[in-house]
Order: C-alpha cells, then structure tokens, then sequence
C-alpha cells in the first residue's frame, strides 16, 4: 500500500481527483480510518493553503467527502478549508478555480455535522467563508442546476454562525444579489 503523501503528491499533477480516489478507495480508506489521520490531513491541508495548492486542496476536500465514515471530527479540517477559500476569493482575486466553493459547499451541506458547535472563531471564519459566496457568480445551464444548490446550501448553512455572525447581512446580499437567478432562489428561500 502506498503512503498518504504518495497520493497527495499525485494529486498535485492531477486536475480531477476522482482519477486517484475511485482506483484506491481502498487503500485511501484505510489510511483514512488511521487514528490520527484528521491531524495529518490538517496539517496537508495546511500546506496547500499556504502554497495555493489546488489540486491538492480539491482532492483533499473530495476525500473527506468520500471517506467520512463518522468515525472522525473533521472540524479543524473543515475551518482550514474555509482559511483557503477566504485566503483566496476575499480579495477578489481572478481564478479558474472557482468549483473549489461548490465543492466545499457541498461537503458542509452533505456532511453538516462538522459545522455544530463551532466556537467564537470558527463561527466568525464560516460567516466570513458564506460571505465570499455570496458574491460568487455560480454558473447556470440547461445541464446544470449549481445555481440552485449552490446557494440553497450556502443558506443552509447560514444556521452554523448565528451566534456570532450576522445572518441578517448574509440574507440581505443574497437577497440584493448582481445576478438574478440568485436573487429568486434567495427569496424563495428567504421568508421573514
């Protein structure tokens, strides 16, 4: 079997991590299953944000998606993930990577339990994180409903950081959204 970071370095290269996850689900599951695995994968993950790294950053968070057995707290991974995306996307910086906020919305959505409890900071880092997506064009096609989920989950999670958050700043820029398939789904949605 081959070692997490021969995986990790792989994806580096790889653009779509489904080529490395489906062939060695096994062998990633097992390693996934290691008692101190979420510390590893944190601190990986730690290294991607810092090196913008991408590709590694995308195959992380499809792994935690298709690993997460409930047999680990992925918490600490799921507030680095929010430092990468708020580290790339706040200043409204240009990329092609712009699937990187589907993918994570779509973890927390599916995978919710990691964003219960979050304290002070983490409450403040999943408003700052829901704010970027906000102001994220998400694109819409006869094939592709990423507009309706992709904003349902962000309002779905507005829940997480109510504590400390602002919820009624988030719904208002969803509800005063650029673009207006946004705008309808938001007050769809969004009834006070």
């Amino acid at each position: 079997m081959h070692s997490f970071d021969y995986y990790l370095a792989k994806s580096d290269l790889t653009p779509y991590s489904g080529t490395i996850i489906f062939p060695n689900f096994e062998a990633l599951h097992a390693i996934a299953s290691q008692d101190n695995f979420v510390n590893i994968l944190n601190a990986k993950l730690q290294e991607a944000v810092l090196e913008n790294k991408w590709n590694r950053f995308s195959f992380i968070t499809h792994l935690v998606a298709t690993v997460d057995n409930g047999y680990h707290d992925y918490q600490p991974v799921y507030l680095t993930m929010m430092d990468f995306v708020i580290k790339n996307f706040s200043k409204n910086t240009h990329t092609t990577n712009e699937q990187v906020i589907e993918v994570v919305l779509d973890l927390f959505w599916h995978q919710e339990k990691h964003l219960k409890d979050l304290n002070r900071e983490g409450q403040l880092k999943l408003f700052s994180f829901l704010k970027i997506t906000t102001g994220f064009k998400y694109e819409v096609s006869d094939y592709d409903e990423a507009t309706f989920f992709a904003v349902n989950k962000s309002m779905d999670l507005i829940k997480y950081q109510n504590d400390y958050g602002d919820s009624r700043v988030l719904k208002n820029m969803f509800l005063n959204h650029f673009d207006i398939h946004i705008r309808n789904e938001a007050a769809e949605w969004i009834k006070d």
